[in-house]
């Protein structure tokens, strides 16, 4: 199955009906990576998108990352 979504301007995410919604899911992502994850870990992040965490997991200092997704598209 192909990746049918399109890539959307920062303006066109702006403007979804559900922004905040996605705005609140990314802050608690950020705390719950700052709470557990520590220096050196090896995180192994499933269905990964476009890597939108890949800033957050550095700023824990995890040592190795893998990131995995289903869409070709996203990985690239």
């Amino acid at each position: 199955m192909k990746n049918a979504r399109t890539n959307q301007t920062l303006e066109e995410r702006e403007a979804s009906p559900i922004i905040h919604l996605k705005k609140l899911n990314n802050w608690i992502k950020s705390v719950l990576i700052q709470l557990y994850a520590r220096r050196g870990d090896a995180v192994l992040d499933l269905a990964c998108g476009k890597g939108g965490d890949l800033i957050k997991w550095d700023k824990a200092k995890v040592e190795y990352y893998v990131g995995i997704d289903i869409a070709e598209g996203s990985i690239k």
